[in-house]
């Protein structure tokens, strides 16, 4: 069951209703005095429901005024609904497709500005600390000019749009400029698997010498302390002998006449 109300018709299909009920001067009539009159033709006191219409085969029967009326107004609203709905997937598949060419357009932007820095400072020895904005813009230029690209007009060599992707890529990390105003594609060193061991190795080991010596300064020489980091954490020679010599040279031990080791914060006693 579907209920509705008369006011949320437009003019004209009240007025097609009311023609239909037989309502004098019903062409001449305003909104408001519409809906008074066919209130008051079909149902004064309650709400129009619509109802679905049994229908003998045997004996049918030819639909009353009011019945038709209901019909013609529930045509409006299904057709006004139906309208709506298109215009609606409409705008939406328009929104989308616009949306898909400007990230297209975004991206090939960001590859052939990533593609000129990249090759600029790799053929140039002399640029190997990054490009200026200028070499870039006149570089850019060139590369949307051949490209004959349809979606990219003369709005799209002016020097800020330029900067907003330099400016775009550099917050996703692909760029990163200098402090000498020039620009570089984003590059990292990646250590070997026996370099990072080894640095972490180290590390450990300088953090043990250290915890040892503090809970007994004058308890190790340099070799009792290499057999106690051999023994209980599996330190090489090679590796004890690489550190303690790096820490001594930095002031993080020192060692006596008689080879004692002894932390910088616990140094031997003076005689």
């Amino acid at each position: 069951m579907i209920a509705f109300r008369l006011e949320d018709f437009n003019e004209i299909p009240l007025r097609e209703a009311a023609v239909q009920l037989g309502i004098v001067n019903a062409a001449n009539m305003k909104k408001d005095d519409l809906i008074k009159e066919i209130k008051n033709k079909i149902s004064p006191n309650t709400a129009i429901i619509f109802t679905p219409m049994n229908t003998s085969v045997a004996d049918p029967k030819p639909p009353d005024r009011v019945s038709r009326v209901i019909s013609v107004l529930a045509l409006v609203v299904s057709m006004a609904s139906a309208g709506a709905s298109y215009w609606g997937v409409i705008t939406t598949l328009n929104k989308i497709h616009t949306d898909s060419e400007l990230k297209d357009k975004e991206s090939w932007q960001a590859v052939t500005v990533y593609d000129i820095i990249e090759h600029g400072t790799a053929a140039d020895k002399s640029k190997w600390n990054g490009l200026t904005f200028d070499e870039i813009k006149s570089k850019y230029r060139e590369e949307v000019t051949s490209a004959k690209n349809p979606k990219l007009g003369n709005t799209d060599l002016q020097p800020e749009a330029l900067q907003k992707i330099l400016v775009g890529m550099i917050e996703t990390g692909l760029v990163h400029r200098t402090i000498d105003d020039r620009f570089v594609v984003q590059r990292a060193t990646v250590a070997s698997r026996d370099s990072l061991l080894q640095s972490t190795t180290s590390l450990n080991c300088a953090r043990i010498i250290l915890k040892l010596l503090a809970i007994d300064a004058t308890k190790y020489t340099v070799d009792k302390l290499a057999a106690k980091l051999n023994a209980d954490y599996k330190i090489d020679a090679e590796e004890y002998w690489a550190t303690i010599n790096a820490m001594k040279a930095q002031g993080l031990i020192s060692i006596d006449i008689e080879e004692h080791v002894y932390s910088a914060v616990n140094p031997p006693k003076k005689k």
